[in-house]
């Protein structure tokens, strides 16, 4: 039997998982590159 909520939910629950990681892609890399920006620019105003 065909049912129309699987294919659906399927395509949500993959969009979701996307959606999701874009977003920590996103976070990971903002916190990978501020970090080491933030600590030279300490180190330079330091020096």
């Amino acid at each position: 039997m065909y049912e129309p909520d699987k294919p659906c939910s399927e395509k949500e629950a993959r969009d979701a998982v996307e959606t999701a990681e874009g977003f920590f892609e996103k976070i990971s890399g903002l916190l990978k590159t501020k970090n080491p920006v933030q600590r030279v620019n300490v180190d330079f105003t330091v020096n």
